[in-house]
């Protein structure tokens, strides 16, 4: 998997120093992905570039989606540099038929326990739809998967993603569903939850993040609209 200094991921953000050729995919995904500032209002019309979706209740502190089907390629990865760097080869053109991708948010990260202390962590992003037949990845560690039918609890914070933040937000909305008896769905009823961060990479205003987990069906005449 491709690796960049942090430092190298400064300049390619703000567009200086010198670019090698996988650096120049790099700093055009960046601006495209992160570069669009402040997170996309609800009311705009859909623009095909994000996971399409249904708000099917809202609370106080979170909201239900029912996602639509929808591809997305992923990696998993160790930084989000590498994440980053592995995604970005996919969208501007290192797929089976040569394509650039139109840029798509949000960057989203799934973290599953696994044997060890640390978590099992992938990053993956929505792939719009585009003529003809998916663009299969061909990097290393890249692969196309499907989600379908998905209903998704949200929680809404600002700030950065720590294991302190993820820790303290999970236990958040867990007590939220709890409180309305609403039961997660696998595999987040075992402990998988996912994060997704709206906005530009590098930037001194708060980031727009999300947290996501996946909720009973069954449950969702408990909560109204």
């Amino acid at each position: 998997m491709p690796r960049v200094r942090i430092g190298r991921w400064f300049q390619l953000a703000r567009g200086t120093g010198s670019l090698s050729s996988r650096e120049v995919a790099c700093t055009a995904f960046l601006k495209n992905v992160f570069g669009g500032g402040e997170e996309k209002p609800e009311e705009e019309e859909y623009d095909g570039l994000s996971p399409p979706y249904t708000v099917v209740a809202k609370k106080d502190s979170f909201e239900v989606r029912l996602y639509e089907t929808y591809l997305f390629v992923e990696t998993a990865y160790d930084t989000r540099a590498d994440g980053i760097a592995a995604l970005a080869t996919y969208f501007d053109g290192g797929n089976n038929l040569s394509v650039k991708i139109p840029s798509t948010q949000p960057i989203t990260m799934q973290y599953e326990p696994s044997s060890g202390s640390e978590l099992k962590k992938s990053m993956r992003l929505f792939v719009p739809k585009v003529a003809g037949v998916p663009a299969m990845p061909t990097g290393y560690g890249l692969g196309i998967n499907v989600s379908s039918g998905e209903l998704v609890a949200v929680m809404r914070f600002a700030g950065n993603i720590t294991p302190e933040v993820a820790t303290a937000k999970c236990a958040q909305l867990k007590k939220a569903l709890s409180r309305e008896g609403v039961r997660l769905a696998s595999p987040d009823s075992e402990g998988t939850f996912r994060m997704s961060q709206y906005g530009q990479l590098y930037q001194l205003a708060e980031r727009k993040n999300e947290l996501w987990l996946r909720i009973d069906k069954e449950d969702l005449k408990k909560l109204s609209k």
